[in-house]
């Protein structure tokens, strides 16, 4: 089970994003235009549309879910294509006049440096105005939002894994160095989220309170990267992607690890031997947002479709679905009242979102080639 006593127990906001790629300008740019953008809708028949989102459950949400919706809003045809992390690269490689994608779903290690090749574009985020009205200020407070290049919202929080069937649930991060258990520990190959759980962990063999991982990474980064370092040859397996965890955790090839926290949704919500929990002060969670790429067909059409995206009535989908965070509070709170895994996993209460953290990107941007030196030739080896 979702340990819910221990989520998102932490306080403060969230953190700006764009510290090391954002211009001394914060004006809005002048790809916006002055005319207001539909209210998640208008009439659009007989244009196109196409949203590159992350392949599996966020695919498969949209196609049944935004496709039918937005059609029958607009007019338009939507057409839904999917990626991981070769969909910016696919967007890198497009004639500037004409991107494959018209709305683009990304993350800040991809998103960020995008913005700064100049690959999206600045929009007035007052002409999506569900977003202002509906999401959560905590999800918004980010220079992503504020300089107007995307709409962000949380995925999953780190959260600590254990199969209860080969150990007793850990319950702090250095615990998986502490008594590292016979069939081992895993992590996740990419650093965003594991250089922060080897922070946890230094901060807690130096006796900081939990949370101070992220103070770390602010002030003694190279300090975080040698024992990251020292510690990597710890890990008993890498996981490349968050089902190849799962399967790992399930089927005992190792007892804990990092995961993110909606992996573990079906297999609990099965039988399977696996618990989690997010120690306390320790949140940090995943920031997605949606971006505009230069040269789009429709500008309007494509912030019509971020104003849906945006709506109560599409974010109660997301809800409903039982695997996927909500960004409008009430309607979190109200489904929460259904599912109680759903609510370990996921922010409902206003206090929750109050209490949201996002992954410190601000100091992954202004250091990600020191970083990926580090992390790909000295941790990972």
């Amino acid at each position: 089970m979702l340990r819910h006593s221990s989520l998102l127990a932490g306080a403060a906001g969230a953190i700006p994003l764009l510290g090391a790629c954002a211009g001394e300008d914060d004006t809005i740019g002048t790809t916006a235009t002055e005319a207001p953008a539909p209210a998640g809708g208008g009439d659009f028949a007989g244009e196109e549309i196409t949203l590159l989102v992350y392949s599996g459950l966020t695919e498969d949400l949209y196609r049944a879910n935004f496709v039918p919706q937005f059609e029958a809003l607009t007019g338009a045809t939507v057409t839904i294509d999917s990626a991981w992390t070769e969909g910016i690269a696919r967007l890198e490689a497009a004639p500037d006049d004409a991107p494959p994608f018209d709305v683009v779903l990304t993350d800040p290690t991809q998103g960020l440096p995008a913005i700064e090749q100049g690959l999206f574009q600045q929009f007035d985020t007052g002409r999506v105005p569900n977003a202002a009205a509906n999401f959560h200020p905590s999800l918004l407070d980010t220079t992503v939002y504020d300089q107007g290049y995307g709409i962000p919202f949380i995925s999953s929080a780190m959260t600590l894994a254990t199969n209860t069937e080969l150990a007793e649930p850990f319950t702090t991060w250095n615990e998986l160095l502490a008594r590292t258990p016979e069939q081992g520990f895993m992590l996740y190959n990419l650093s965003y989220m594991s250089l922060y759980t080897f922070a946890e962990m230094m901060a807690e063999v130096e006796g900081m309170d939990p949370g101070q991982g992220r103070d770390l990474l602010e002030g003694d980064l190279e300090g975080v990267l040698s024992f990251a370092a020292a510690n990597g040859d710890r890990v008993g397996f890498y996981w490349p992607s968050t089902s190849a965890g799962v399967d790992a955790l399930v089927n005992g090839e190792v007892a804990a690890g990092n995961i993110h926290g909606n992996g573990l949704l079906a297999p609990i919500r099965d039988g399977a031997p696996v618990t989690g929990t997010v120690p306390p002060g320790t949140e940090a969670y995943v920031q997605l947002f949606f971006g505009v790429p230069q040269g789009v067909r429709n500008l309007d059409l494509s912030l019509a479709a971020l104003d849906h995206i945006c709506s109560r009535a599409f974010q109660q989908t997301l809800a409903e679905s039982g695997e996927y965070a909500c960004a409008v509070q009430d309607i979190a709170e109200d489904y929460a009242g259904t599912d109680e895994l759903w609510a370990a996993a996921f922010p409902s209460t206003e206090a929750q979102f109050d209490a949201l953290k996002y992954y410190p990107y601000d100091v992954y941007a202004a250091n990600a080639d020191r970083i990926a030196e580090v992390w790909d030739n000295e941790v990972l080896r």
